[in-house]
C-alpha cells in the first residue's frame, strides 16, 4: 500500500470513530425517566389532586372545543392537490 492510501484509511477511521463519540447520545441518557420522576414529585406535592371534584383551570370551554375539532378534522384523509402547469407560449 502507498502512503495516500494509508492516509486515507487512517482518516476514515478517526472520522468513524468521532462519529461514535456523539455526546447528544449522553443527553438522553441523562433525561431517560424524567417524567416519571416529574409526576411522582407532583404526586408529592399534592397527594389527594385526585380526590378533588374542581374543574382544570387554563383553558375555556369554547378553546377546548375548537381544538378538539381540530384534531379531529386531521385524521380524515385530503384530497390529493391538483398539479397546475402553466404553459407561456408566445410573448
Amino acid at each position: 500500500m502507498n502512503k495516500p492510501m494509508i492516509t486515507a484509511v487512517l482518516l476514515t477511521g478517526t472520522l468513524f470513530l468521532c462519529a461514535c463519540a456523539n455526546p447528544r447520545y449522553v443527553q438522553l441518557d441523562n433525561d431517560r425517566g424524567r417524567s416519571y420522576e416529574i409526576a411522582r414529585f407532583h404526586q408529592i406535592i399534592n397527594p389527594e389532586a385526585g380526590l378533588s371534584a374542581m374543574p382544570v383551570e387554563g383553558i375555556d370551554g369554547q378553546a377546548g372545543e375548537v381544538t378538539y375539532k381540530n384534531y379531529q378534522e386531521g385524521f380524515k384523509v385530503k384530497p390529493p392537490a391538483t398539479k397546475v402547469v402553466n404553459l407561456n407560449v408566445g410573448g
